[in-house]
């Protein structure tokens, strides 16, 4: 018995930060968003060594609209994926060693349908006319992130990287 109890817990012990889950922080749970590329924001893990971040429709996590891997703990949702006026849910599941561990508490935002538009440069007010306008930038996210293959072609980059596998 004493033999079992002590293996228990240190199986227990040995799992439990490996089993942490991300804890969400932005956008707050069931807040609205001005814009259409809103800033998300978890808490890092110090094991994982990526993040797998996915956007639904449902509450139900059954209606994917988008999803992303992620190194770092935020990121900027693409251009494209999300309309005005439309509630979606979102959870951050950390991968460590290839192997996706749980994923976080599910929270949702709101799309404002008074969302201000993307500002574009004037026409010739910048030798860099033309050229698609910085994001802001947000703590913590790794600008070379990319979205997962079966993501629309609207989160893809331009620019190919090569991702951890």
């Amino acid at each position: 018995m004493l033999r079992e109890t002590c293996l228990s817990l240190l199986i227990s012990a040995a799992a439990g930060p490996a089993c942490a889950q991300p804890e969400l922080s932005l956008p707050p749970d069931r807040s609205s968003v001005s814009t259409a590329k809103p800033a998300l924001a978890w808490s890092e893990l110090p094991d994982a060594h990526v993040y797998v971040v996915s956007i639904f429709s449902d509450s139900l996590g059954k209606k994917r609209v988008a999803k992303f891997t992620i190194r770092g703990n935020s990121c900027l949702v693409g251009e494209g994926l999300l309309e005005k006026g439309v509630r979606y849910w979102w959870n951050v599941a950390p991968s460590r060693g290839g192997i996706l561990g749980e994923p976080s508490a599910m929270w949702s935002f709101t799309v404002s349908r008074g969302t201000r538009p993307e500002k574009r440069p004037a026409e010739g007010a910048a030798k860099d006319a033309g050229k698609r306008p910085a994001e802001p930038p947000v703590p913590g996210a790794d600008p070379e992130a990319l979205p997962e293959p079966d993501a629309p072609a609207a989160a893809r980059p331009a620019q190919r990287n090569s991702r951890p596998r």
